[in-house]
């Protein structure tokens, strides 16, 4: 029986990016690797976003009364007087992020070695994650809680092995339906289950195509992923297309740290031992529009937690409180336009 120990420090080196990329290199998305100086680090630590010199969030669409939603002046640039200073260090890095945007096509999904910065993903003026500047990186690394918490953990592994370095990986962006994502678990080397990946959305294809999805999963984990990773228990994700083809998209601890989706570790740890190759492995979708999961798939990460407790009524104190400002709002504005009137 294989139990989700205590995650160690091999397990997150070998679910790095970095680490298994160029052994996978082939089945999955085409990426490049910056190594992050101390400067670099520095400057996603700082408090605030201030974005360097000369680097701006591009204009987006038109906003309210025709106007356009500029990001790129006032909210974001250095007005401090060290413009010159942030550029000098930050400079090289900055170049090399430029020039690996244009070799991967124009447009990118950002990460460093594990995480996303998926709980960023508010603060963009698109709501994606789909980068096509500098800036745009910028910004989701510098607002995400997820980067941070890679970056600490780095901090860590940096002193137990010297020759270890947190790196940026631009990975090139593919336009991925959330239906065809799936999250797979490897216990002592065989795949016993599999689960939809977005719980957002109950998608009938899925239903539908069941066990050709299983089936598809169960072939390319064993001509393509079995006997090759480093770990025996680990999960991992993939995208599969409408033809049937599959694409690696990442490697997680098999650790309570990941999230167990519509299973629990409890289960994945204690149950499924029992499984022979020649059997499917277990396979968990979202069976109506009843069952999705308003909170899932990263949805509210990243909002300020007020957000959170008013959207999903988990503290209702604070909606009165909204509703009582709401309607002294309203009434404050009523009169305000009736002196007007006068």
């Amino acid at each position: 029986m294989a139990a989700a120990a205590e995650l160690t420090s091999k397990e997150l080196l070998d679910c790095s990016l970095p680490s298994w990329y160029e052994k996978f290199k082939a089945v999955t998305i085409k990426s490049t690797f910056i190594p992050l100086p101390k400067e670099f680090i520095s400057y996603l630590n700082e408090d605030g976003i201030v974005l360097p010199e000369g680097y701006s969030l591009p204009v987006t669409g038109g906003g309210e009364n025709g106007e356009e939603d500029n990001w790129d002046d006032n909210d974001w640039n250095d007005t401090d007087g060290t413009d010159d200073e942030v550029s000098s260090q930050l400079g090289v890095t900055l170049k090399e992020m430029e020039e690996a945007i244009a070799s991967l096509g124009g447009a990118i999904l950002p990460k460093l070695n594990w995480s996303i910065p998926r709980d960023a993903v508010w603060i963009t003026a698109t709501n994606s994650l789909r980068c096509t500047c500098v800036a745009e990186i910028l910004l989701l690394l510098k607002s995400s809680t997820l980067i941070s918490h890679d970056i600490a953990q780095a901090d860590d592994l940096c002193k137990l092995d010297p020759q270890f370095s947190i790196q940026l990986c631009l990975r090139e962006w593919t336009n991925f339906h959330p239906s065809s994502e799936f999250r797979c678990f490897v216990k002592c080397g065989q795949l016993v289950a599999i689960c939809q990946r977005n719980l957002g959305s109950y998608y009938h294809s899925i239903h539908t195509h069941k066990d050709a999805i299983g089936k598809s999963i169960v072939a390319f984990f064993s001509k393509e992923i079995s006997d090759k990773f480093s770990q025996q228990n680990y999960v991992f994700d993939v995208f599969r297309s409408t033809q049937g083809g599959l694409r690696l998209m990442d490697f997680n601890p098999f650790s309570p740290s990941t999230d167990p989706l519509l299973f629990s570790w409890e289960e994945l740890t204690t149950k499924f031992d029992d499984c022979v190759e020649s059997e499917l492995p277990v396979f968990r979708a979202l069976t109506s529009e009843c069952h999705t999961f308003v909170n899932s798939y990263s949805q509210m990460q990243g909002l300020p937690q007020d957000f959170v407790d008013l959207a999903s009524g988990e503290d209702p104190y604070k909606l009165i409180d909204f509703l009582s400002l709401t309607c002294t709002t309203q009434e404050n504005s009523s009169l305000q336009s009736h002196g007007e009137r006068n």
